[in-house]
């Protein structure tokens, strides 16, 4: 279970996410038989939404307020793109630190920002 009140906000903005979109409830299923969305999927009915300026089911007219609730969907699935993406590469990647010491040489890093993901499962 998460841990910081952002981990906690977006561990229960996507349980709403997946139950409100694909019926997952992710408290009541077994994990291990629950068959979810790709990433691609998921952000894909985000993304579209927000381009096409519509809503869903649900949440009445199109507004201001849904806007902002596919923009936090939005958000919390690539966090969680991150996380699971720094959870299987954890011992793997080597290219972030031969990124940062190059940085370092060309004395950029100051000038750098990086993105890491929250765990929120």
């Amino acid at each position: 279970m998460p841990g910081t009140n952002s981990e906690n906000t977006s561990y229960r903005r996507m349980k709403i996410f997946f139950e409100e979109f694909f019926g997952i409830q992710i408290d009541k299923a077994n994990m291990d038989e629950v068959s979810f969305p790709t990433f691609e999927e998921a952000l894909g009915v985000i993304e579209l939404a927000i381009k096409r300026e519509e809503g869903f089911r649900g949440w009445g007219s199109k507004s201001q307020n849904s806007d902002m609730k596919l923009q936090r969907y939005r958000q919390s699935m690539i966090f969680l793109i991150a996380t699971v993406l720094e959870r299987t590469l954890r011992d793997k990647a080597i290219h972030h630190g031969k990124l940062v010491q190059r940085l370092k040489r060309e004395r950029t890093l100051n000038k750098s920002a990086f993105v890491r993901g929250q765990s929120l499962f």
